[in-house]
């Protein structure tokens, strides 16, 4: 069965669009060989660049064999405003680690998303990267990682931009007692060649277990954007509570 989540994974770069997706909290830890996962409803209260509560359907999957892990993560959002019709948001992430030592793993991803209130039609990404664990006990994780990346991005004016961004991140989990958890991650996505257009995501999340296979979830984040596109706020705050069932 599937012992955690929210523990240690890299962060993809973000696009120009600005419409960063934080994997850190929802890589699916195993301990043991074979497939677990879990289903997180989640409700979420933005402010900034979208003024909304959005209802959202996280199904994520996780198989280990030996020294390697393979998992997807789905993200899907569908709300309905007064003002602007659907929004519609989601992605589809798929990741590959192969633990080289105790400390050190090899990654490999792909990923597709779209995000309307961010004007990203869709954007496609292929990178590879190595996470470094520094502190690995029964009650504190802490992790270092480093990812080049490759992206492609079309934006719902039709504009079409590809780049190539390195994501760094520290990232801290504690258990603070049997049924309590909490995590912070930050991360900095810079241009490769321009670290003046900066991505930086900080996200913090605690979750609350109220059965073994049940959990509450509550998680901050705020993302910053140094270049936005047109029409687009540099920044974003939001609110998400969860309800998440283990498998």
């Amino acid at each position: 069965m599937v012992t955690g989540t929210a523990i240690l994974l890299c962060f993809l770069p973000v696009p120009d669009a600005f419409g960063q997706v934080n994997v850190e909290d929802q890589r699916l830890s195993r301990d043991s060989s074979g497939f677990g996962g879990s289903v997180n409803l989640t409700v979420e209260v933005e402010r900034g660049n979208s003024d909304l509560t959005e209802i959202g359907l996280e199904p994520r999957l996780a198989y280990r064999a030996g020294p390697s892990i393979w998992f997807m993560l789905n993200s899907y959002t569908f709300v309905e405003t007064g003002d602007q019709g659907v929004v519609n948001e989601g992605f589809t992430h798929l990741r590959y680690n192969y633990a080289l030592s105790q400390t050190v793993a090899a990654e490999a991803l792909a990923q597709f998303q779209y995000n309307r209130e961010q004007q990203l039609k869709r954007r496609y990404l292929l990178g590879s990267g190595v996470r470094l664990r520094l502190v690995d006990r029964k009650a504190t994780t802490l992790a270092l990682g480093f990812i080049a990346m490759y992206e492609y991005e079309k934006l719902e004016t039709g504009e079409i931009v590809e780049n190539a961004r390195n994501s760094d991140y520290i990232a801290v989990r504690i258990k603070v007692t049997n049924t309590m958890s909490l995590s912070n991650t930050v991360y900095l996505q810079p241009l490769f060649g321009n670290p003046r257009d900066i991505r930086v995501l900080d996200n913090l999340q605690a979750s609350f277990a109220l059965k073994k296979w049940l959990a509450v979830t509550v998680g901050i984040k705020y993302l910053y954007d140094s270049r936005p596109p047109d029409g687009v706020k540099e920044y974003d705050f939001s609110l998400k509570n969860g309800l998440m069932v283990r498998f």
